[in-house]
């Protein structure tokens, strides 16, 4: 096995391989039983120590340098994570420091100063896990909406709107207020991560909404309302900003036209799959999803980046 993973060190094509992670937990936690957005901290240590001892990992400065034309001469990984889950405090913090590897969490704004820290998608799948479908399906209904069969997750993603986003709250809220703080990074933590210089935090929107769901008023608003409070907190304008979901059915164009008005500057990720090389499309930088994978998976998935970039 060791010889194989060193062979593989080989076999990647230089470029940046940005890494996108969501929850990492020791055992799958009620708000992410019916997704795939975590990683075991076993399997994380495992990703760690075998990228840090064979690559280069490197910061979002030394990712500036080479989108400014410094060649990539070799593999370099990017670290990052999205939404703010507590797990990334709890669980990956701790092994960042440990290899020293230099990270950036993608962070929905509404966190920051909200006493009830929400995002939908992930509180959505909490009261499935609760509870299942039945009781959320039949509010919806008295609302005017049709949910029906369909798996509610689906359903609440294509019909996304502000009113279906606020039905979702208000209800997850009435019922599971006290299960938040075990979601959600808290302020507090924020700011212990942010002060060991090893995590930069960027923009990943307000609420986490499906942005092509949006007209462009409600995009401009989603976006320079999170700007406003990201530069509340960290007294700072973000470098960089990460798409809710980061496929490509998930933002439109006008979603690029709000963020060219917005954030003219930052680094601008996706997460369809991919690896970055020379020129970098600072509007378009390509992550891979990591979801709970043993090291050779790991491996697999970026031969499969190495051979199928978009």
């Amino acid at each position: 096995m060791i010889n194989i993973l060193n062979k593989f060190k080989f076999s990647l094509k230089p470029g940046i391989y940005s890494l996108a992670y969501h929850e990492i937990c020791i055992k799958r936690p009620y708000h992410i039983s019916h997704m795939s957005i975590f990683t075991s901290m076993e399997n994380f240590r495992q990703h760690m120590k075998y990228i840090s001892d064979h690559f280069e990992i490197i910061d979002i400065k030394q990712l500036r340098e080479y989108i400014n034309g410094k060649p990539i001469n070799a593999p370099k990984f990017f670290i990052t994570f999205d939404d703010g889950l507590k797990g990334n405090y709890d669980f990956a913090f701790p092994l960042l420091l440990e290899y020293k590897i230099p990270s950036i969490i993608f962070i929905i704004t509404s966190l920051l100063y909200d006493p009830f820290p929400f995002q939908w998608n992930i509180a959505l799948n909490y009261i499935i896990s609760r509870e299942g479908e039945t009781e959320l399906k039949k509010l919806l209904k008295d609302k005017g909406y049709k949910p029906n069969s369909e798996n509610i997750r689906f359903w609440a993603i294509k019909n996304f709107s502000i009113t279906v986003f606020n039905i979702i709250k208000s209800y997850f809220i009435e019922k599971y207020e006290k299960d938040l703080h075990n979601i959600f990074l808290s302020s507090d933590q924020i700011k212990k991560m942010q002060n060991s210089n090893r995590i930069d935090f960027g923009l990943h929107t307000a609420i986490h909404p499906v942005m092509s769901k949006l007209t462009i008023d409600e995009q401009y608003k989603e976006v320079s309302n999170s700007l406003k409070t990201f530069k509340n907190f960290f007294q700072e304008i973000p470098e960089a900003y990460a798409h809710p979901y980061g496929h490509k059915d998930y933002y439109n164009n006008d979603t690029k036209i709000v963020l060219n008005k917005i954030l003219p500057q930052p680094l601008i990720f996706s997460a369809y799959g991919g690896f970055n090389k020379n020129p970098i499309n600072i509007k378009d930088i390509k992550r891979i999803c990591i979801h709970d994978i043993s090291v050779k998976q790991l491996i697999k998935l970026l031969r499969k980046s190495c051979r199928h970039n978009h």
